[in-house]
């Protein structure tokens, strides 16, 4: 039988790329693809910066223009339910961490920009998916795209309070997103954002590893 959490926090929203996976190889496959059905030239682009942020924001940055967004996250999703979806690999230490911390009495929710569909499909890829009591991410639709939309899905579904979670994540967007929900946020430093990029946003800590994660949830 797990044990209560000894911190304040009942729950932990974690988000999945950069922060549970290396989903670097099928996210950059497929940006490509669709780039190259827009005809945009894309050889020497640096495209780090597009792990993370919600697709739609993606597309505008790279087009500036709405038709061609809508266009490229249609070609893209056409890519990544081919291929990319499966072309992730396990952060190091990750899967022991999160194994540890759901015997240590959290609830464990995962809170992506990437759609609920394929957030699914990458969690059962590593067999992760009982780990987790909700899965919260985008709707194809559109209508949650955003990641502040997402944490406040989870919030809602799973009835907590903001001051009862606290957002796990690697890139910027998760801290944001947590502000706005009034929730506390953890930055970790072993995904694809830098220590500069997180300092700069509310966190309660910033994790070097999987294992200083679990350490500090431990005290």
């Amino acid at each position: 039988m797990t044990q209560p959490a000894t911190p304040h926090y009942q729950a932990l929203l974690l988000d999945l790329d950069g922060t549970i996976v290396d989903s670097r190889k099928g996210i950059q496959n497929c940006l490509r693809r669709a780039m190259d059905r827009l005809g945009i030239q894309h050889d020497g682009m640096d495209l780090l910066p597009y792990i993370g942020p919600p697709i739609q924001e993606i597309f505008w940055d790279i087009t500036g223009d709405e038709a061609l967004t809508q266009l490229g996250i249609q070609f893209y999703r056409q890519a990544y339910a081919q291929s990319g979806v499966h072309e992730n690999e396990l952060l190091p230490g990750i899967e022991e961490a999160i194994r540890e911390l759901r015997n240590m009495g959290y609830r464990l929710m995962l809170a992506t920009s990437k759609p609920q569909k394929y957030a699914k499909i990458i969690l059962e890829d590593f067999h992760l998916e009982e780990q987790f009591e909700l899965i919260g991410g985008a709707t194809l639709d559109g209508k949650i795209s955003k990641k502040i939309e997402v944490i406040q899905w989870v919030l809602q579904t799973a009835g907590l309070s903001p001051k009862d979670a606290l957002m796990i994540g690697d890139r910027k967007f998760d801290l944001i997103g947590a502000q706005q929900a009034g929730m506390d946020a953890m930055g970790i430093l072993f995904g694809f954002g830098s220590r500069q990029e997180l300092r700069e946003y509310p966190h309660v800590y910033l994790a070097p590893t999987a294992r200083d994660m679990v350490e500090y949830l431990r005290r």
